[in-house]
């Protein structure tokens, strides 16, 4: 239906429907993150900040973190 308030309910092969209309959605993945990989960022030998990369090993998404001063020059 076009204008349904959508309430999806429980999570069924992988997929949530509307009780309302019957609309299917891809079940939102609750991420368990494992660490890839890990670099530290320096400006002339002085540590300013960590890249981390994870993978979610339900899903497979790809997430990347910046922690502090990536870039020395501002």
């Amino acid at each position: 239906m076009i204008f349904c308030k959508h309430k999806f309910g429980k999570i069924e092969d992988g997929y949530q429907y509307c009780e309302r209309c019957g609309k299917a959605i891809v079940a939102p993945c609750a991420h368990q993150w494992n660490l890839i990989q890990e670099a530290t960022m320096k400006w002339f030998g002085t540590p300013t900040g960590k890249i981390i990369v994870q993978q979610c090993s339900r899903c497979g998404e790809i997430r990347k973190t910046d922690i502090g001063q990536t870039n020395g020059w501002w």
